[in-house]
């Protein structure tokens, strides 16, 4: 088995992006609940990873070596919740994309369209 050593692995939190390094001996899981105190440290918000994807929507599974399912300075989109803030817009009483635990990676990433049907053009 060859191993990498370190990588660099971004996690794509709707807009937000943080780099978390990773050893080649981390799962998945670990690296999730990296990314989770990264966010926190560096946005000063409680979030909880569910799961993460490949930017082609691909699911990873927490048992996994990040090594042999995620290449280095791979970008991974997070679906997660943040704890701190409301999820709903009481102006609109729709959904915020940036907090929606599933769109919040497809929308960083353009994969899925949010669209207000109030919304004209």
């Amino acid at each position: 088995i060859i191993s990498r050593g370190r990588m660099k692995v971004t996690i794509a939190f709707g807009y937000t992006r943080v780099v978390v390094p990773s050893q080649s001996t981390q799962t998945v899981h670990e690296l999730m609940q990296q990314a989770s105190y990264r966010y926190l440290k560096l946005l000063n918000k409680n979030c909880h990873v569910f799961k993460l994807e490949t930017s082609d929507g691909a699911l990873l599974c927490g048992d996994d070596l990040v090594q042999d399912v995620v290449d280095d300075k791979e970008i991974l989109v997070a679906v997660y919740d943040e704890e701190e803030e409301t999820l709903e817009d009481t102006t609109t009483g729709l959904m915020s994309p940036y907090c929606h635990p599933r769109l919040a990676g497809e929308a960083s990433l353009g994969l899925s369209p949010i669209q207000n049907p109030n919304h004209q053009r």
